[in-house]
């Protein structure tokens, strides 16, 4: 079987090798064209690449030959996202764009992100970082963290484009558990029908929970249904598998678009999870300063008051003529 060497340059003139079946490596070029300088040109020589990690190699390899591929850190996603510019291969962008808009900046990552996107070149995510890390630290001056409601911040990217989404916050209460049908897991749903006065596109959710020292590194099963409530009513669903975390966010991958006298409902299910870890509200309507109106509805409430068992706690979205 013929072997080809990839050849990644790393410090001191040495170079990491990924050895890959030729064969393969033709199918790849086949179903995506851009990968063709990957080919060496004499049979031997290694191929030289450079512009690219090694995990973002080996990222765009075992996209190109499985059209799936795990991202295990904001480092690995940022640089392969690099890289999946570099050959034009938008399904593995998507992917990336994905996991960097999902997963928060945060007072341990921001300065690591930071200096990635400026050696890699991504300039909007730079300007992100720049701005949360001034941000951070003003306020670790003041001393004005909240340690309810830790510093995160949020780095949406679509199609090669920076969002900048307004957010609705939705304020939630902790719920003592006396019940002890709160310690069995069940399926919990939350709704949030929106009533805008302008045309709005609903970008996303957070998630909060309370998981307790045991479930951690559980994976949890999330159901998204969108919905218009016009005749020719649109309606998207999503499934994804997320681990359990205090904070999810789900960035929708389809475009939900509410336009003006329309109702947008945005209905979340998670799957087999113990209600303890939810919180509680007990308003069922919000409105936002420019007049948007949200209401929320839970399929589940406490045993000791009229409190609903709810986990979205923030709402993305933006107007669709910022696009």
């Amino acid at each position: 079987m013929e072997i080809v060497r990839l050849a990644v340059p790393i410090e001191n003139n040495f170079r990491k090798v990924m050895r890959v079946p030729q064969n393969k490596l033709l199918e790849c070029i086949q179903k995506y064209p851009t990968l063709k300088e990957l080919n060496p040109t004499k049979e031997g020589r290694d191929v030289v690449i450079r512009n690219i990690t090694p995990d973002a190699l080996l990222c765009l390899m075992k996209f190109a030959s499985e059209d799936a591929v795990e991202l295990s850190s904001c480092k690995i996603a940022l640089e392969t996202y690099c890289a999946a510019r570099l050959y034009q291969l938008e399904p593995l962008q998507r992917i990336c764009e994905e996991f960097i808009s999902e997963n928060p900046i945060t007072l341990g990552n921001v300065n690591e992100i930071h200096q990635l996107a400026k050696t890699l070149k991504l300039d909007e995510v730079l300007k992100v970082a720049d701005h949360f890390r001034t941000r951070f630290s003003e306020s670790n001056k003041l001393n004005t963290e909240n340690a309810a409601e830790p510093m995160v911040g949020y780095c949406f990217i679509k199609k090669n484009l920076h969002l900048n989404p307004i957010h609705l916050s939705i304020p939630l209460k902790q719920v003592e558990c006396k019940d002890l049908n709160d310690a069995f897991p069940c399926d919990l749903k939350n709704e949030i029908v929106v009533d805008p006065n302008e045309d709005l596109r609903i970008l996303g959710i957070r998630i909060r929970l309370q998981p307790g020292d045991f479930d951690r590194n559980k994976s949890l099963k999330i159901y998204c249904d969108m919905s218009t409530d016009s005749e020719d009513s649109c309606h998207l669903e999503e499934t994804r598998h997320k681990s359990l975390e205090p904070i999810i966010i789900i960035c929708f991958r389809k475009e939900f678009l509410v336009p003006m006298g329309q109702k947008g409902a945005i209905s979340i299910t998670i799957e087999d999870v113990k209600p303890a870890m939810f919180y509680g509200t007990e308003a069922e309507t919000f409105r936002t300063k420019s007049g948007i109106n949200f209401t929320y509805r839970s399929n589940r409430k406490t045993s000791q008051s009229d409190l609903k068992r709810v986990f979205i706690d923030r709402i993305f979205f933006d107007y669709t003529d910022n696009n």
